[in-house]
């Protein structure tokens, strides 16, 4: 997966790392903020404990090892932004973030003369978010920019949803095929004067995610059906495979009907009953040109 505003478009249109199988079963595959790292060591399960190579930490944005010593066995990492640190060392369960000790359930290892860190632990020390995916075999890992963060947090709306747009994407679901083409048609729905989640709907499946302060992380997600079933939600017609847990909506949905071969989306509401109410049409060619519905705010 990518960021929404990114590939997420060509997928729609087109916490715990406990794996049930075996390091052997087949790869791991390491995504940071939606980037696959490869590397010439791949990350391995050992104890439970999803492991990367050390260097692979410095695709995690502002993360950086800042010291090595081989003599000791003592590995220092440094958060650039916040300037904090955390330090560990090869075979001990015990780390030092800034002045505070941690313990570690899994320690630092070196394979192969290969230094391995456990992923979730570093990566959670520096507060970014993890899951594990294990229909793919995929850890992900997501730390939003300050300034993603701030435009969350943002009291401009439309400025907060399109930030919640860009962050990195999440899923600890299976894919869900679809069985229709939308031929460049994306539907978006956001909850009535909310920013903290929304539905993105394309190819006949619709996904919907809840925001944290670094990801976007897919909750639900559905093959849907032109024709209308009983179990429906009143936000689509039918529903023919569903995977994770539905949302419960209890409020009206704001939403955009984006055509991106003709540059153009069809705005308006749809209230719990499943009443539509078209506002009108604007230009928009992605996304990224997400704009206001004035009648929200009335």
């Amino acid at each position: 997966m990518r960021k929404i505003t990114g590939v997420l478009i060509a997928m729609v249109c087109c916490m715990a790392l406990l794996p049930h199988s075996s390091q052997a079963a087949s790869p791991v595959t390491l995504d940071i903020n939606n980037q696959s790292v490869s590397s010439h060591i791949q990350p391995i399960i050992q104890n439970n404990t999803t492991y990367i190579p050390m260097r692979a930490l410095e695709q995690i944005d502002g993360l950086h090892i800042q010291t090595w010593y081989n003599n000791t066995k003592i590995l220092t990492i440094q958060d650039r932004v916040s300037h904090s640190t955390l330090t560990l060392q090869v075979n001990q369960k015990t780390a030092t973030r800034n002045q505070t000790t941690l313990t570690l359930e899994q320690p630092v290892i070196l394979v192969n003369n290969s230094l391995l860190v456990p992923m979730r632990f570093v990566a959670e020390a520096f507060s970014c978010d993890v899951a594990w995916n294990a229909s793919t075999r995929t850890v992900y890992v997501a730390r939003a920019s300050s300034t993603q963060h701030s435009q969350l947090q943002s009291s401009n709306l439309t400025e907060a949803r399109i930030a919640a747009l860009h962050l990195p994407i999440i899923s600890t679901l299976p894919d869900i095929q679809g069985t229709e083409n939308s031929v460049g048609s994306i539907s978006l729905y956001f909850p009535k004067n909310m920013s903290n989640a929304f539905f993105i709907e394309g190819d006949g499946v619709i996904s919907y995610y809840r925001i944290t302060d670094n990801s976007a992380q897919l909750q639900w997600q559905a093959a849907v059906s032109k024709k209308a079933t009983a179990n429906a939600p009143f936000y689509i017609k039918g529903i023919i495979k569903e995977n994770g847990k539905r949302p419960v909506i209890q409020t009206n949905l704001m939403y955009y009907y984006l055509s991106t071969h003709a540059g153009l989306a069809q705005y308006g509401e749809i209230s719990t009953s499943g009443k539509t109410t078209i506002y009108g049409e604007k230009d928009m060619k992605s996304l990224d040109e997400l704009f206001p519905i004035e009648q929200e705010t009335k």
